[in-house]
């Protein structure tokens, strides 16, 4: 059984060559449910291994940089809470 402390784990992730990750380009990538994702994605960072990340993965891995190996919690009501009301005026 493999587990996030077991040594013989990280011995067979490190046996890996190259690692392809491919999902769902409508999913978010902070959506809970991809969390082993999101913990695949920051160990192949780090362990500098050779990743072929496709649509969802490549979305998720740009996630993880922008929020330094990170991950956050969104919902949308704190996104738009955190938007500055901005008035817009139309010219003619």
């Amino acid at each position: 059984m493999f587990s996030y402390t077991n040594k013989q784990s990280a011995k067979t992730f490190d046996n890996l060559d190259m690692i392809f990750i491919e999902g769902d380009v409508n999913v978010l990538p902070w959506d809970p449910s991809l969390s082993k994702i999101l913990i695949l994605l920051r160990m192949c960072i780090k362990a500098k291994k050779t990743l072929f990340a496709s649509a969802f993965a490549m979305q998720a891995l740009i996630y993880l940089t922008a929020t330094n190996l990170e991950a956050v919690r969104f919902s949308l009501s704190t996104i738009l809470l955190t938007i500055p009301h901005i008035e817009y005026q139309c010219y003619q």
